[in-house]
């Protein structure tokens, strides 16, 4: 996990309680530094859309790693989260078209275009701003 996502992470780990619903940020070593040119590693169901449509058009060797996808991938997360049962219609989905059609549909509605929206523009404050007003107290 690169950097600037530790502070995403720490951001909004330090800022909830034990009353709160908590986002854990986890690297299982596929960290690579950024402009490194790779094959994806992560869950195909949670993959940014840049890397879906590269996938469906069987256009897909490897990507230029940037920010902006572990953040959509946040959001993806996110929705995840609060969003189980719906999740649940693309878990063991392989094909990149399916899934990408999933998120065009689901994240439709203004909130989750304003997340990635900033998750896109690299934008962490304003992220961390849309996760907390989106994430449930306990």
């Amino acid at each position: 996990m690169n950097g600037e996502v530790r502070t995403l992470k720490t951001e909004l780990y330090s800022q909830s309680n034990c009353h709160s619903f908590q986002i854990l940020l986890n690297d299982w070593t596929f960290a690579l530094p950024f402009e490194t040119k790779t094959l994806f590693e992560g869950s195909l169901q949670l993959a940014p859309d840049e890397i879906l449509e590269m996938m469906a058009l069987d256009d897909f060797t490897e990507y230029i790693v940037h920010p902006r996808h572990d953040l959509e991938m946040v959001v993806k997360t996110v929705f995840q989260s609060n969003n189980c049962c719906t999740f649940s219609e693309i878990r063991n989905v392989g094909d990149p078209e399916t899934i990408l059609a999933f998120w065009k549909y689901h994240l439709q509605p203004i909130v989750w275009q304003e997340m990635l929206q900033a998750a896109r523009n690299c934008n962490y404050k304003g992220l961390i701003t849309l996760i907390k007003k989106l994430l449930p107290s306990h």
